[in-house]
């Protein structure tokens, strides 16, 4: 692909995307296409693919990836014509790109496009023709649609395919190709409905979030104590070829060697002994996979606290972590913009750092005998072998890294899903059956996602009062603050964050707080029985004769007011908000200004919880400490309102 991107349209970056195909067709013809034609080549200019090869070899694409494409084309494929029009037609794809600024492909994509080719093609060779002849008759187009060949997650690429071969003439391509306007009708139908099937990302639950984080903590912490010794292993392996042997092989190269010693050996001279007992690691395999669970353990925490994607938090390198402000942020790789690496930050805790700097460290010493061309925190663990010569340092892959490392090692943690968890699941999504689906049964161990813990930090950062994060640590519930600020309010600084990225997490946020607010207004407001002041009494007034179903009645048009943001409401110390836009009091956190406030619902258990933190607050103080008398005067309003109206 390099060379395809870099080379052919090098002088035609002003161009719209027809002019370009049409000056390539000119230059090269889109017809027939050389077979040396090159597709890709490394960063050296060595070739990997060519037009004729049956796999091309996506490498220049997947840099910054968990894993490297490849698009195999005679698998599974047995007419060498379809092999061919499928190459033909996936090379039109790429040299044409996605859009008007000719935006090239990610090699997922590519990678999908190239499936439903071959599902054409399979569909074509049951039905003795060719791919280019179901393109081109509409009877057969539409029996492959309706095929089931023609899975639902080839709704989109294909319906792209039909519009991208009207838009080019069949001369430039060879395809006698006629548009149907009912074909792509039917596609946009069959992705919608997938989109309205398709469940949301489960958010993790508030007391499995903090056991999970507290017990990784407890594990940097334990890595970082024998960090210096797990660092003189690596180091050790690497520049040793005798070194750290079973001992059937130390006892037979002990004469022959001087510098042989055995596993044991080198456990007890680094002061593993305790740490390797622990966790069964008890030879150079073990080691190997003991490293890849410390990254993992990492993995699970820059994805907690940062909100990144998988193939972001693998992008990371060194020096990726600054306060700038006295925010820290994380600067990454993201291919979200334009399906082209692009450098990006998010704002993460502070207290990530220690999880940067073993990383970092690890990193330095897995790659002491490698060619360091670039500088991946998740670097493969197996780069740590004695070896002669350098070779380039090479990441972690989508094959070797897990979220969860099956295993009862240091990465392993194995948390139960309860009743309580259940609970909060539905209050945070009711509308799906939480309890019929196995993964989310009470009982059963909660299997952690990347994009689990994104929608956690966005649902949480919301703090929309439906669910309590009281129990999560503090640099979490900091963190969530802290993002809430800068994503949600639109502060300066995340203007330069978001940038034009439609899939930051800070815009998850957005979407999902209308949503989670109008959930938190019918339990806390519509439900509730404890309402208070004029507008509780209203509230109350309406209700009172009326069961769930008849209040949930006109639940999706609510959700839509919130959603247009006609309607709103918000969390308060007293009850809740709602008021449509800035509030001044909100922000100041005051405990008696929105009691005459004409938008404030309150709430009777929360006001009796405030004033009984105001009592503590004040036993708390000297008796000559000049803020005493404005909190005990505070404390008599909160009192006298909950005797009027309580």
């Amino acid at each position: 692909m390099g060379a395809l991107l870099q080379h052919t349209f090098k002088e035609m970056d002003s161009q719209p995307i027809v002019n370009k195909s049409v000056i390539y067709a000119r230059r090269h013809g889109l017809r027939n296409i050389d077979n040396d034609f090159i597709i890709s080549e490394d960063n050296n200019g060595n070739i990997l693919s060519v037009f004729g090869d049956n796999i091309w070899d996506l490498a220049p694409l997947t840099r910054y990836s968990s894993r490297n494409i490849t698009l195999n084309f005679h698998k599974d494929i047995v007419n060498k014509v379809n092999i061919k029009q499928q190459k033909h037609i996936l090379f039109i794809i790429m040299i044409t790109g996605k859009n008007k600024q000719n935006a090239g492909y990610s090699a997922n994509s590519l990678l999908n496009y190239n499936i439903l080719l071959k599902n054409i093609s399979k569909f074509a060779e049951k039905n003795n023709t060719v791919l280019f002849n179901i393109l081109s008759n509409h009877k057969l187009c539409k029996r492959f649609i309706e095929d089931p060949l023609c899975n639902l997650s080839h709704n989109k690429p294909f319906r792209a395919l039909l519009v991208r071969l009207h838009e080019l003439s069949n001369t430039m391509t060879g395809i006698n190709f006629k548009e149907n306007r009912d074909f792509l009708d039917i596609l946009s139908k069959r992705q919608e409905k997938s989109k309205e099937n398709e469940e949301q990302t489960a958010v993790i639950p508030t007391l499995i979030l903090a056991k999970s984080l507290n017990i990784r903590w407890q594990r940097i912490n334990e890595i970082s104590e024998h960090l210096d010794g797990i660092v003189a292993m690596i180091y050790n392996l690497i520049e040793n070829e005798n070194s750290a042997l079973d001992s059937a092989l130390f006892n037979n190269k002990k004469k022959e060697f001087d510098n042989c010693t055995s596993w044991l050996m080198d456990v007890n001279k680094y002061n593993l002994d305790e740490l390797f007992s622990k966790y069964n690691i008890d030879g150079k395999r073990n080691f190997s996979r003991f490293i890849i669970e410390i990254q993992s353990i990492c993995n699970h925490l820059i994805h907690a606290y940062s909100g990144m994607r998988k193939d972001e938090v693998l992008s990371i390198e060194r020096n990726c972590f600054s306060i700038v402000n006295n925010v820290a942020i994380i600067k990454g790789i993201t291919t979200k913009y334009v399906n082209q690496p692009i450098e990006a930050e998010w704002i993460t805790s502070k207290a990530i750092k220690p999880v940067i700097n073993i990383l970092e460290v690890l990193e330095d010493a897995i790659t002491t005998n490698c060619n360091k061309v670039d500088h991946f925190l998740f670097i493969s663990s197996g780069l740590i072998k004695y070896r002669t010569n350098k070779i380039n340092a090479y990441k972690q892959t989508q094959n070797l890294f897990h979220m969860e490392v099956p295993t009862s090692g240091i990465s392993n943690i194995s948390l139960t899903i309860t009743e309580d968890d259940i609970e909060e699941l539905e209050e945070i999504d009711d509308l799906r059956d939480w309890r019929t689906d196995e993964k989310f049964k009470v009982g059963a161990q909660w299997h952690f996602t990347s994009h689990q813990y994104r929608r956690s930090l966005a649902v949480y950062a919301v703090q929309s009062g439906l669910v309590s994060i009281g129990s999560i640590q503090y640099q979490f519930k900091h963190l969530c603050k802290e993002i809430s600020f800068y994503y949600q309010n639109g502060a300066a600084n995340a203007k330069n964050i978001l940038r034009s990225d439609e899939y930051h997490i800070g815009l998850d946020m957005a979407k999902e707080k209308p949503r989670l607010d109008a959930l938190s207004y019918y339990k806390n407001v519509l439900l509730c029985d404890d309402n208070i002041g004029v507008n509780g009494k209203i509230i109350n007034e309406y209700t009172k004769d009326k069961d769930k179903s008849q209040i949930l009645a006109n639940r999706d048009e609510t959700m839509k007011e919130f959603a247009l943001g006609n309607r709103a409401y918000r969390d308060t110390v007293l009850g809740g908000c709602s008021k449509i836009g800035f509030c001044d009091v909100f922000l100041s956190q005051s405990l008696i200004e929105c009691i005459s406030c004409e938008n404030s619902i309150h709430n009777k258990t929360k006001l009796l919880n405030a004033i009984k933190a105001q009592e503590e607050f004040i036993n708390s103080l000297e008796e000559d400490n000049p803020v005493k008398e404005t909190e005990v005067e505070i404390l008599r309003i909160l009192k006298k309102y909950l005797k009027n109206e309580g």
